[in-house]
């Protein structure tokens, strides 16, 4: 049983994955995988896809069969994205404007190295796992620009950061988000706080003095005292695995009586500006369906017309098609690779032979533009 084992992979590393599951299966193992990556799909001997959406709108088989049954299916979602629909199309932004650059001296596998990123554009960083990709943004421009926004001095290894142009510095990963088991989406995201608000400026709320903590599930002053917040309640059976049921009190609301993570992290940040912002992303497409991928690019257009920079760090290669701009790094991973071996559009790193990255990407164009 695997659970989408090609997460964090570069596309050379899943040709070996697919190798690996083959010679498992050759051996007389049976394999079942969760996955979304379209060559892991492709090779599997039976697909079967849940869907048509999430949520209340899946939990439905709508296709099963050979990979090639799924492609011809005119009820399955995937299908279309296995037979080479690119999952994104958009339009390119320019990149010969301002760009913020950073130089890093010496820092781990990276030597010299000078990387600059188009502001208001979209730049991915690419390249096999242990090319330098982290250390470059996450541990050279994230700090360097963090520490020169604060006034305070750069890391020693950075050698020279030029980002006149930005004002703020937004760093998404998939961190969780903390460790209270009551958080929503909507309290995190802040909605709440007017909701909870506009229920404490009734008439009934300010004759009994009820504040906005009053209608919250995480103070003891709205939450249910039976489950204190939590919409069930653990039953103890000794022996066996306790037994959730819902709460008998509060029925699941939560309340007294009157009173997802990445991409969460993305929602609160497009209620404010974006002009000036540099959002960094690590591997935002972890997870997701093609559809899902589209939806993501759509995001970062957003953030991008309001004026911000974008910077990917991923290997999936619908949003590596799709950068404005796009660095490889490598050539391969460890001390032979922390150098930038192509950068360009994304068809620029495709025709680049010193790109590892290159062939791949030069596949999926290929597929995508008989589409």
């Amino acid at each position: 049983m695997l659970d989408e084992p090609s997460v964090g992979l570069h596309p050379s590393n899943i040709e070996g994955l697919r190798d690996t599951i083959k010679m498992l299966a050759a051996n007389g193992n049976s394999v079942v995988m969760v996955e979304h990556e379209i060559e892991i799909i492709n090779a599997a001997d039976w697909v079967i896809e849940l869907g048509p959406g999430a949520g209340t709108g899946g939990g439905t088989v709508v296709a099963q069969g050979t990979p090639a049954d799924i492609r011809a299916s005119e009820d399955s979602i995937i299908g279309p994205f296995l037979a080479g629909q690119p999952a994104v199309s958009r339009e390119r932004r320019p990149v010969d404007g301002d760009a913020v650059t950073v130089e890093v001296a010496d820092l781990y596998n990276l030597r010299d190295v000078r990387v600059s990123f188009p502001e208001r554009a979209m730049t991915a960083v690419a390249g096999p796992s242990g090319a330098g990709k982290t250390a470059l943004v996450l541990e050279s421009l994230v700090p360097a620009l963090r520490a020169s926004l604060a006034g305070e001095k750069i890391p020693k290894h950075v050698r020279r950061l030029d980002a006149a142009g930005i004002r703020g510095l937004a760093e998404i990963d998939a961190t969780p988000i903390g460790q209270n088991s009551r958080s929503t989406p909507a309290t995190y995201s802040g909605a709440f706080d007017a909701i909870r608000q506009a229920f404490a400026d009734t008439p009934l709320a300010r004759r009994r003095r009820w504040k906005p903590g009053h209608f919250s599930f995480n103070t003891k002053a709205g939450q249910c005292p039976e489950c204190e917040g939590l919409g069930h309640v653990d039953l103890d059976v000794q022996y066996l695995p306790d037994i959730r049921e819902v709460c008998p009190l509060c029925h699941g609301s939560r309340y007294r009586e009157g009173g997802e993570s990445q991409r969460l992290r993305i929602a609160s940040r497009l209620r404010s500006s974006q002009r000036g912002i540099l959002y960094v992303f690590d591997e935002p497409s972890t997870g997701l369906h093609p559809v899902d991928i589209a939806v993501l690019v759509s995001v970062f257009d957003r953030l991008l017309d309001g004026g911000a920079t974008v910077v990917v760090i991923d290997h999936d290669l619908d949003l590596l098609a799709a950068a404005d701009h796009l660095i490889d790094l490598g050539p391969v991973g460890g001390p032979a690779g922390g150098r930038v071996v192509a950068e360009g559009t994304p068809a620029d790193v495709a025709a680049d032979p010193r790109s590892v990255t290159g062939p791949y990407l030069a596949h999926h164009l290929t597929r995508a533009s008989r589409h």
